[in-house]
């Protein structure tokens, strides 16, 4: 847990340490007895929680920390060197902010203790998929459970709950066995947010906040149709630190070779025969400078690997098969709902691409933690 007076820097710390992509944020006793509207006998069941922090709140302050430093009308630096200075001017500023001037934490539910008898469906219907005041559905990523006295006992994610419906298969009858296609799943999709492997991190992440969603498919630019060669999502932002801020500013896929401990060879893919993915080689497999010929210099560091251990299974696949390969977790309109159970929880990510069997991979859907829980909130 977070302390309401916290910084964004220690906030990142933590993230990185637990390997965890939120926390929740608690108010201090002393701050809760300046609230002199809740009666002493009543103080201590008033909950704890203030709100909740995710790497995307960051990012997302971040942007608009930056912006403010910037004349008026302007926009985020589009070179990378412009846009590096900027990160390492304002960084360190950015970095003491205390978390209860952040903006957000809105992705949160609450559960008493004495309500945890609630059924799993009503579970899912009533907190992750709620219906807010103006009839829309707030999706939430994870519930916490806290007692009488306002503390945090636990915290429910969504992928949490998806391994307890592994585990109890034999609960949900035939539909774990039904094909994406089948269920309807790819019907109505919205188009598949991508960014470019070549443009700033940071602007790649804005343009994914803007849209809406958690993560984007990274597309390479120079391949037939505009290969997705990776994914970029909150996941890799979890290892960055306070005084790394300025990695930001490296094109997406650069920055993702860095934070997995990979080289970034796409601007010279056909030299680069040892590599196991098309346009990441592991490092553990090149030369002894840590990178293949024709890899891009500035692929390096020394972030923690935050996948490690994780590798595809079932009916898709990450791309390359190291703990160090930059992962694109797939399937095919034809895999049953059991195989992207196992492909979400195997490897540890909410969203898996959906593309053609065979040839360069072309996404065409995700299909989300999210999805799972509104198909089987409507069959149960």
């Amino acid at each position: 847990m977070l302390e309401h007076n916290d910084n964004v820097g220690k906030a990142m710390q933590e993230f990185n340490r637990a390997r965890v992509l939120s926390a929740p944020i608690v108010i201090s006793p002393d701050l809760e007895d300046l609230e002199e509207e809740t009666v002493p006998e009543e103080r201590d069941s008033t909950p704890s929680l203030l709100g909740w922090l995710d790497v995307s709140d960051l990012v997302e302050a971040l942007i608009k920390h930056l912006e403010s430093r910037l004349p008026e009308g302007q926009k985020l630096p589009t070179k990378m060197l412009a846009l590096m200075k900027l990160l390492e001017a304002e960084g360190p500023g950015f970095a003491k902010k205390e978390l209860i001037t952040l903006t957000g934490g809105q992705d949160k539910d609450l559960i008493y203790q004495a309500h945890t008898g609630t059924t799993v469906l009503d579970t899912l219907r009533e907190h992750y998929l709620k219906v807010g005041e103006d009839g829309m559905t707030k999706v939430v990523h994870r519930v916490a459970i806290f007692d009488s006295h306002g503390s945090i006992t636990s915290v429910i994610s969504q992928l949490d709950v998806m391994r307890f419906l592994l585990e109890r298969a034999d609960k949900l009858g035939g539909v774990l066995d039904a094909t994406l296609e089948d269920l309807g799943m790819l019907a109505g999709k919205a188009p598949v947010q991508t960014v470019c492997a070549h443009e700033p991190c940071l602007l790649a992440l804005q343009k994914i906040l803007a849209a809406g969603v958690a993560g984007a498919a990274v597309v390479e630019a120079g391949t037939a149709g505009g290969a997705t060669i990776a994914n970029l999502s909150a996941s890799d932002l979890r290892t960055v630190q306070p005084d790394h801020l300025s990695t930001l500013a490296l094109p997406v896929a650069e920055f993702l070779a860095l934070q997995h401990h990979t080289a970034y060879v796409g601007y010279s893919v056909h030299s680069a025969k040892a590599a196991t993915h098309p346009f990441f080689s592991s490092r553990s497999s090149g030369s002894s400078s840590g990178s293949l010929a024709g890899a891009s210099p500035r692929a390096g560091g020394s972030a923690e690997d935050n996948e490690a251990g994780q590798e595809a299974a079932g009916g898709g696949g990450a791309a390359g098969g190291t703990a160090e390969d930059v992962r694109l977790v797939t399937c095919t309109p034809g895999a049953t709902l059991r195989e992207v159970l196992v492909l979400l929880i195997i490897n540890e990510v909410h969203r898996v691409y959906v593309v053609a069997p065979g040839g360069p991979p072309h996404a065409q859907a995700i299909i989300t933690t999210t999805d799972v829980m509104r198909l089987l909130a409507g069959v149960w």
